[in-house]
């Protein structure tokens, strides 16, 4: 099966790196507006094939991974569809507003799907695996944390920096919207449009004399429907202390928690006995991960994009994908965040 790229930065490459190691890909083909770019992945990667045109690129291809600035999502998925109906994998969040998030419902043909890949992350899938296992019963509380430093590190201005993106590339927009949908994947459930609130701030106000309008640190609180209650903190300006990925949950009957400082651990703490189990989760990788990201976060690319290919080769959605829905559902809890912030200004 021949798979298709419009994007060259560096989320396309981590699909690109998922997409070499899947058997069943046989080519992709990478359009971008930068012609030098798609020559030199080309050269990096054996399985691409560099496309002259969108036309060509749709004309050969099974399906389309969208891995382009949020605010060019839509006007991507009308070119696509204009030429052939064929399925997409959207980068997220969906678009850079809840209109245009409705509008790329409306039009994404059937096996469409959000590329929430921290849903096969392997971290999240043990946490989720032991917590069944050990019959912990319902999710009482999440807190999660997934704190970066790119804002302090960051020297020049790139497409999330600027306000063309409607607040949906800082933090909150970025890394907040991956675990919104954690926390909708874990419990089964929706989150509670009314109980969602944030707080956001700019730690970074400028860079190379621009000043900045996306948030770099953010914080949501809210319940599912299921009545759990959740904390999430999500940064780009976080302390070295802080950095890495961090989660305690709850259950009825005990509490899991990990932090990405121990990568390859789990921590399970019953209630009804004391003490602390040590549960490990394996080391081994597919594909390295980058120095900056999660553990196992180049391996979540390589599961997700897999289950995408045979989904779309078997016609038949994979309910561990992220559905056009739920990517939409995210879009208005970010909107519901944003709105929130700004009412505590």
């Amino acid at each position: 099966m021949n798979i298709g790229m419009v994007g060259g930065g560096m989320v396309a490459i981590a699909h690109l790196k998922a997409l070499e190691s899947i058997a069943d890909v046989a080519s992709v083909f990478v359009y971008t507006r930068n012609p030098a770019r798609a020559a030199e992945l080309a050269k990096e990667f054996s399985k691409v094939c560099v496309a002259e045109s969108l036309e060509i690129l749709v004309m050969n291809v099974a399906g389309v991974i969208i891995a382009t600035p949020n605010n060019t999502h839509l006007a991507v998925l009308r070119d696509i569809v204009s030429i052939k109906p064929l399925p997409v994998l959207c980068e997220k969040p969906l678009a850079s507003s809840c209109e245009e998030g409705r509008e790329f419902y409306r039009l994404a043909p059937p096996l469409s799907a959000v590329a929430f890949n921290y849903r096969f992350n392997k971290v999240l899938l043990s946490i989720i695996d032991l917590g069944r296992s050990a019959e912990l019963g319902d999710i009482l509380h999440i807190d999660l944390a997934l704190n970066r430093n790119s804002a302090l590190t960051k020297k020049t201005i790139g497409w999330r920096d600027g306000a063309s993106q409607n607040k949906s590339s800082g933090a909150c927009g970025d890394l907040g919207s991956h675990l919104l949908d954690i926390i909708c994947y874990m419990t089964g459930s929706e989150i509670d449009r009314g109980s969602l609130r944030a707080s956001l701030g700019i730690r970074v106000p400028m860079r190379e004399g621009v000043v900045l309008t996306e948030d770099d640190h953010c914080i949501m609180t809210g319940t599912t429907d299921s009545r759990a209650h959740f904390k999430l903190q999500v940064s780009k300006s976080a302390e070295d202390a802080e950095l890495g990925f961090h989660a305690h949950i709850t259950f009825e009957r005990g509490e899991i928690r990990y932090s990405s400082r121990s990568p390859d651990l789990i921590a399970l703490k019953l209630m009804a006995r004391p003490g602390v189990t040590e549960v490990a989760i394996g080391s081994s990788r597919i594909i390295a991960d980058p120095v900056t990201e999660v553990p196992f976060w180049s391996d979540s690319f390589y599961f997700q994009n897999e289950a995408w290919v045979k989904q779309i080769a078997t016609g038949s959605f994979d309910g561990r994908m992220a559905d056009i829905k739920a990517g939409l559902m995210i879009q208005d809890l970010l909107s519901i965040a944003t709105r929130s912030a700004e009412k505590n200004k």
